[in-house]
């Protein structure tokens, strides 16, 4: 790609980097400014990495437009006196693409030649981090070039991207459980009584925590009750927040505060 860059004929528009996130519910400011941020550490680190522009700051992207509706960000680079000639069209292609490569191989769907750093992985794990939140989100990217589609795209479903960012912490080595409060995280049920009122003998799985069945407890029946009315309830992964108790370092038991949504479990 890049050998090929300065044969590119510009034309009357710039490239575009599209970031579409179809979101079913509100999303935190927080998490879409670390999710931005973070792709645009990745992307300055891959066009240093690949030769695009070896100028510091050249590659930094900008949003040139915001959206709302669906959250829609179109970013683009600065052009200064530096860089001013480049068309980044083939680097957002590539870009586009290296993303989408990484995302596969967490997903144990695709091999690399060369494994991802630490860093890149956890830039993964924020950049996908609104979509993999919100059960029904979808995240898209797709690059333009002269205000038309380029044949390049990413997308990720909000199951994907919870189960990519099961393979990241993989990567990255479990590290222990702390015991407190955590918001959305993804349940999936190994063992539930049928009796709401039951106080015993319903065990879970949350991967962030330990990849075996820990004891649930429900702080109400009206919660348990909200897992228990969901059709084919071990089919499904549930969206939680909860309180994580320890013992020696490790999930001793889940108290389940509240079941804000569900997903299909990836096949």
């Amino acid at each position: 790609m890049g050998d090929s860059m300065g044969e590119i004929e510009l034309g009357s528009e710039p490239s575009i980097l599209s970031v579409e996130l179809r979101n079913s519910r509100p999303v935190e400011l927080v998490d879409l400014t670390m999710s931005l941020t973070a792709l645009g550490q990745a992307y300055e680190e891959f066009v240093h990495s690949h030769g695009f522009d070896p100028v510091a700051g050249n590659a930094r992207l900008y949003i040139k437009e915001l959206r709302s509706g669906s959250i829609i960000a179109e970013l683009a680079t600065a052009l200064d006196q530096a860089s001013f000639f480049l068309d980044y069209l083939d680097a957002f292609a590539g870009f586009v693409t290296h993303i989408d490569d990484v995302t596969n191989y967490f997903l144990g769907r695709r091999t690399l030649d060369e494994k991802p750093t630490k860093k890149q992985a956890e830039r993964i794990g924020q950049i996908i981090e609104p979509v993999a939140k919100d059960g029904s989100a979808n995240l898209n990217m797709n690059v333009l070039g002269d205000g038309a589609k380029i044949d390049v795209h990413f997308h990720i479903s909000s199951e994907r991207a919870n189960a990519t960012q099961n393979g990241i912490r993989r990567f990255l080595g479990d590290s222990p459980p702390i015991t407190g409060m955590y918001q959305d995280q993804v349940l999936i049920l190994a063992q539930v009584r049928g009796d709401p009122k039951a106080k015993a003998g319903d065990f879970g799985i949350i991967e962030r925590f330990s990849n075996r069945p820990v004891k649930l407890r429900f702080s109400s029946e009206e919660v348990k009750e909200k897992v228990l009315e969901v059709a084919y309830p071990f089919d499904k992964c549930f969206v939680v927040d909860c309180e994580v108790s320890t013992v020696n370092s490790e999930a001793a038991q889940y108290k389940i505060y509240a079941v804000k949504d569900t997903f299909p479990k990836p096949t």
